[in-house]
């Protein structure tokens, strides 16, 4: 599985794929089921689960490390950019101008 954005301009979803944007046109939406509850929580720096109180970050799959992925967001000039981080990097990365970009600071989806 992976996690990406839905762009009207490559009339498709766009997700990090071994280093690269890549873009697909068949995918599915997570959608919360009834009572489910999400929020997303303030990063900066190295992502470590343990450190978030009150909710659970949400996995949702590894690298081919076996590391394990979590669901990002970003905002640069005022677009949101979704992506993924991992205990092991110290940034979120996600799609950008046709590349992987990164952010420091960034917020991770959690499970109310």
């Amino acid at each position: 599985m992976l996690v990406g954005m839905i762009t009207q301009s490559k009339d498709g979803l766009v997700a990090i794929h071994d280093g690269k944007p890549a873009l697909f046109h068949e995918y599915e939406i997570l959608c919360a089921g009834k009572g489910a509850s999400f929020k997303w929580v303030e990063v900066t720096g190295r992502f470590k689960p343990g450190d978030i109180k009150d909710v659970r970050p949400l996995q949702y799959g590894t690298e081919k490390s076996g590391e394990a992925l979590y669901v990002a967001k970003t905002t640069i000039h005022g677009r949101e950019y979704v992506g993924k981080v991992s205990t092991k990097s110290k940034v979120m990365r996600f799609p950008h101008k046709g590349s992987e970009d990164k952010a420091k600071s960034y917020f991770v989806l959690c499970e109310d």
